[in-house]
């Protein structure tokens, strides 16, 4: 019976640290995504919102799926062109 539970035991903490492995790697695509995407909004003459595309980029690795939403609902939705009108 106690083969069955150290089985059991090492299962889940394999499958935990396996999606803690997948999230981070999915963060940091995210981080990078959304940084070159502000950093292509920027070189297009479109401000950035609120912070820098290092900020977003950061808050994205940090925040993940929240961030990368809010990011996308600020910059590339019908909010955008409250947001984020070119700069002068």
């Amino acid at each position: 019976m106690d083969s069955f539970f150290e089985f059991w035991g090492r299962s889940v903490f394999v499958a935990g640290a396996t999606a803690a492995i997948i999230l981070l790697m999915v963060n940091i695509l995210f981080a990078l995504g959304v940084g070159t995407d502000a950093n292509d909004l920027r070189r297009s003459g479109r401000k950035v919102a609120f912070i820098s595309p290092g900020g977003w980029a950061l808050a994205c690795l940090v925040g993940s799926f929240l961030a990368v939403a809010l990011y996308w609902a600020i910059h590339h939705t019908n909010f955008s062109t409250i947001a984020t009108k070119p700069a002068a």
